[in-house]
């Protein structure tokens, strides 16, 4: 980048050099000795960094340093290997480089006549003369036309762009919302061109708070706040059927939010908790450090992940309690947090039974749910009370197990045999939901939730 810009001062040198005179700074047995000798690095450093600022300030580098930092961070999320990403590129003027790869190429284009042209585009059925642009430079859209030919039928590519489209296309980058950790998402809310645009500016404002804040932006985050600023304009605001797209992990996925998932989040982010948080809210900042080989496994992500794939929220319910039974290292949630995981995944197993139909569906109650968790706290606060604090932990652990492996039998055993040892009466609801395994487990889960027990009393979360 320093060569295109036209100065004499040398920033890579005075940087070295301010280093240099830091360095010394921080000797401070030398500076004890001599306080004017400090006072003088210390002007000579302000005339440095003056200096420095000054030229980062010049429009020839705001026009290329922050481009190439773009281009490193950004753009190469959506293509690579062309043009002034190309690694064997002799411009190196990225600038130039787009011009003459992107650019010129459509001048040329619409200049031409193609009343005679045989070919057509693959994306827009413009006439084509000869088959020259593909998707090969999008990553993970395509592949080389020209050295692959075995992977088209009959080794015949018909996946051929026109100049326009592949000018198009090279600005994906412009649309998507990214993290510093290289992911990425796109809401295709493409009712018409001011919602789409909206939705997405949405998602770019949340995620630029979140980044000033910290390091573990979340896409998913944005998407769920860009979500809940519609529903707060519109109640009737529903994300049923529009397309997301995401990209994590160098890799796009293309979803279609379920009408099931939409309502889910619709609820969610309208359920107020006492402590002020709605149930969406309070799972923002929840995840397990060196989880799944991840440095840090964000819960909301996989809860946004599950419902946008019409996936229950089980085993993800049975794994936090699991950490938090035995005291692993690294769990960032507490109990709270799992009872909302309960609750919304209440409500997507009840809104799943509701398109199955039939009058003897079984629902889960949100209050039971919570009346449910008030017994595993009334149980963990009995044996308490007999100097026996460790069984309950036990006791969680064995129910968990037992849930894991759908044995109904073997957790109502469990739980016959906790109070009768504390001398009280089996809540009916574990008596009536026998007959329905998923609707029981939701209220195994919420009993185990109150057994393990934490910071905040049994009427908080309601």
């Amino acid at each position: 980048v320093i060569k295109f810009l036209n100065t004499d001062f040398d920033v890579a040198n005075e940087v070295k050099e301010c280093n240099k005179l830091i360095r010394t700074l921080k000797k401070k047995n030398e500076l004890v000795k001599s306080r004017n000798e400090a006072v003088r690095i210390l002007k000579e450093l302000t005339s440095k960094f003056i200096q420095i600022i000054d030229y980062f300030e010049t429009p020839q580098a705001k026009k290329y340093f922050p481009a190439k930092t773009l281009s490193y961070i950004v753009i190469n999320n959506a293509w690579n290997g062309v043009s002034f990403l190309n690694p064997q590129a002799k411009n190196l003027d990225f600038y130039d480089d787009f011009q003459s790869y992107f650019v010129e190429p459509v001048k040329k284009y619409l200049a031409e006549d193609h009343s005679k042209d045989k070919y057509i585009c693959s994306t827009c059925q413009r006439p084509m003369k000869k088959l020259e642009y593909s998707y090969g430079f999008l990553n993970g859209m395509g592949y080389d036309l020209n050295r692959k030919t075995s992977n088209a039928w009959n080794f015949s590519n018909d996946l051929y762009i026109c100049p326009i489209c592949q000018l198009m296309y090279s600005v994906v980058s412009a649309g998507f919302t990214y993290n510093m950790s290289s992911q990425g998402i796109f809401i295709n809310d493409n009712s018409s061109i001011i919602q789409l645009k909206e939705s997405n500016n949405q998602m770019l404002e949340s995620m630029t708070s979140d980044l000033a804040k910290n390091s573990h932006a979340s896409p998913y985050r944005a998407f769920a706040s860009a979500f809940k600023n519609e529903l707060a304009k519109s109640e009737k605001y529903t994300m049923a059927n529009v397309q997301v797209i995401t990209y994590d992990d160098s890799k796009y996925s293309f979803k279609i939010i379920p009408a099931i998932a939409s309502e889910v989040l619709k609820y969610a982010a309208n359920k107020n908790w006492k402590n002020g948080s709605t149930m969406l809210t309070s799972l923002y900042s929840t995840g397990i450090q060196g989880f799944r080989g991840e440095n840090y496994y964000s819960i909301f992500s996989a809860v946004i992940n599950q419902l946008m794939n019409n996936t229950d929220l089980t085993n993800l319910i049975y794994t936090m309690e699991l950490l938090k039974v035995t005291k692993t290292q690294g769990c960032r949630y507490s109990t709270f947090n799992i009872m909302s995981l309960i609750c919304m995944n209440a409500r997507l197993i009840n809104e799943i039974s509701k398109l199955k139909g039939g009058s003897n569906i079984m629902e889960v109650n949100e209050d039971k749910l919570h009346k449910m968790r008030g017994c595993g706290v009334g149980i963990r606060e009995g044996y308490a009370s007999k100097a026996n604090e460790n069984k309950a932990q036990t006791l969680a652990y064995r129910m968990l197990e037992a849930l894991r492996s759908n044995n109904i039998e073997q957790f109502m055993d469990l739980l016959l045999n906790a109070y009768l040892y504390l001398d009280k009466i089996v809540p009916s609801v574990f008596i009536s939901s026998q007959t329905d395994q998923k609707v029981f487990k939701q209220y195994g889960y919420a009993f185990v939730a109150g057994l393990i027990g934490e910071e905040f009393d049994s009427e908080e979360s309601k």
